[in-house]
């Protein structure tokens, strides 16, 4: 995987003052109704096409047929998730690189093309606003917004373990993970996870 810029750091924070504008920049989200979401992911197909430079947006149903990033009860994205509000306004939820001195996740209002990734890498973009469990939010209004911080050590710091998107009483959280030998989540340093309360099943495109 293409890492990240290494100066780019959305989740570890150095002091309290620092963790507090994190979650006041996340709660800009707080009032806005989700209208789209982008999954960036690994082109895995990319060397099976023509030569393409560049972000390539998945639009052959073949594709779509097993989405790269599905599984039964989570999604696992490679790089981040872009949301894109009614007010044309694009946040994205990114993990830090990992290192001594970053882990976690992050959401900052930028795109991830070109702040997270370079703009003209390889990559998968996926809308997945109706062929996915996001469809379930599309055009609901995002209540609140939860960082989880928790206490980092050798450097003291604190790193965000959890993003949580709350639209009434249904959620969604964001959290470091990948899919495991079978198709449970596990740990990953280095994709992001999408997990869905209540629980919804797999979507079919």
């Amino acid at each position: 995987m293409t890492p990240s810029p290494p100066s780019r750091t959305w989740s570890w924070v150095a002091s309290t003052l620092e963790l507090g504008e994190r979650r006041e920049h996340a709660r800009r989200l707080c009032g806005l109704e989700l209208e789209a979401v982008r999954y960036i992911n690994l082109d895995y197909a990319r060397f099976e096409r023509p030569i393409h430079d560049g972000p390539r947006a998945i639009t052959e149903a073949r594709e779509w047929e097993k989405p790269t990033w599905q599984w039964q009860s989570f999604d696992s994205v490679d790089y981040g998730v872009e949301l894109l509000t009614d007010c044309s306004r694009v946040f994205s939820v990114a993990w830090d690189p990992p290192g001594p001195l970053q882990q976690g996740i992050g959401l900052r209002e930028v795109p991830l093309l070109g702040t997270a990734i370079s703009e003209d890498t390889n990559v998968a973009v996926w809308d997945v606003t109706q062929q996915s469990r996001w469809a379930a939010f599309v055009g609901t209004p995002i209540s609140d917004v939860e960082l989880d911080y928790e206490p980092w050590k050798q450097p003291e710091g604190f790193w965000c373990r959890r993003i949580t998107l709350r639209f009434g009483g249904a959620r969604v959280e964001m959290i470091l993970g990948d899919k495991g030998p079978g198709e449970e989540l596990g740990p990953s340093a280095d994709s992001v996870a999408v997990l869905f309360f209540p629980a919804i099943g797999a979507a079919s495109p």
